[in-house]
């Protein structure tokens, strides 16, 4: 027997006298988006955790956004948990059986992917997670709940004050989603503070050259994942 974790990400702050559904009906107006930005990273900390208990796969569940299920994306979710792991594996199957892609070959494009068209993911397969592990991530969306124009997540672990094994990710500003080495070589060997950070920041937006589109510009993407590593370091400094 195969035991998997499944994250339903319910909204856990619906006010005391609200007697109404948790599910399509439920007000937009009750949702606080500073306790969602904890939420979320949160729920993206138990789902990297249940590798570490010793579960055989995390699943994410399909889009709500509502109360009952907090899950914008299955897709965006999928893939940071991914790009930010050297050796996460995504097991499909389909009529030819089942196989594993390394997260770094899975995404090839826009809505673009290594399924084949009679394959479906069953399972993400994660390393085990350090319990001391320092785990940022900050998104932008012009509305609440739209599509991030650009975001950053990223982890390191610390040795004797100072940054190792960093990993940063970005969606938004390619393509696909993306690793940012630049980045972490600027973490990786020194304490994060306020002038890594900066030069994290200028890394980010360095490493990065996405095309305009009718959302935003592509100057405007480039400086805004600057943006996001910057506030996603600080958040897994505090």
């Amino acid at each position: 027997m195969r035991l998997f974790s499944f994250h339903l990400m319910p909204y856990p702050s619906l006010p005391d006298d609200y007697d109404g559904p948790a599910w399509i009906t439920c007000p937009n107006a009750f949702f606080d988006p500073g306790l969602g930005t904890r939420i979320y990273n949160r729920y993206l900390d138990e789902l990297v955790l249940a590798d570490e208990l010793g579960f055989d796969g995390v699943c994410v569940n399909e889009h709500h956004q509502n109360a009952y299920g907090l899950m914008p994306s299955p897709n965006l979710m999928a893939s940071i948990l991914a790009r930010v792991t050297k050796r996460a594996k995504i097991a499909v199957v389909g009529k030819a059986g089942a196989r594993v892609i390394e997260a770094a070959n899975f995404f090839q494009g826009p809505l673009m992917t290594a399924l084949k068209p009679d394959e479906i993911i069953t399972e993400i397969r994660l390393p085990a997670w350090p319990a001391k592990r320092r785990f940022g991530f900050r998104e932008f969306a012009r509305r609440r709940g739209d599509f991030a124009l650009a975001a950053a997540m990223l982890f390191y672990d610390e040795d004797g004050g100072t940054a190792r094994n960093a990993h940063v990710g970005a969606i938004g500003v390619a393509d696909r989603p993306l690793r940012l080495p630049a980045v972490e070589q600027v973490l990786n060997g020194n304490k994060i503070d306020e002038a890594v950070i900066a030069k994290a920041e200028a890394a980010a937006s360095a490493s990065v050259d996405p095309h305009d589109d009718i959302h935003a510009g592509g100057a405007y993407r480039k400086a805004l994942i600057g943006v996001m590593v910057e506030r996603a370091l600080k958040s897994a400094v505090a």
